[in-house]
């Protein structure tokens, strides 16, 4: 799973995560709240590629998510070690 490879390379990016981060690493991996946020991520993922064709939506549902993740105060680095770990 991406976030598991995520949280082996920097376990510190759990911190960003408030269901997360009290929780150690084996327990996270077992856990209904990163099942959750796994599967919320995935179904963004489908619906992006799905509205591929509708370039204006497409852009909106990116740019609602970016401002999610910003008002959440998550660092690029997050994203960034997110993104490393989408492709191995």
């Amino acid at each position: 799973m991406i976030f598991e490879r995520m949280f082996e390379a920097k376990p510190e990016l759990k911190n960003y995560f408030e269901k997360f981060k009290n929780m150690s690493l084996e327990v996270l991996y077992k856990s209904d709240a990163l099942l959750n946020h796994a599967t919320n991520v995935m179904e963004t993922i489908d619906t992006t590629v799905t509205e591929l064709d509708d370039a204006e939506k497409t852009h909106q549902n990116l740019k609602k998510l970016g401002l999610k993740h910003k008002t959440l105060q998550v660092p690029d680095e997050v994203i960034k070690v997110y993104y490393t770990k989408l492709y191995i």
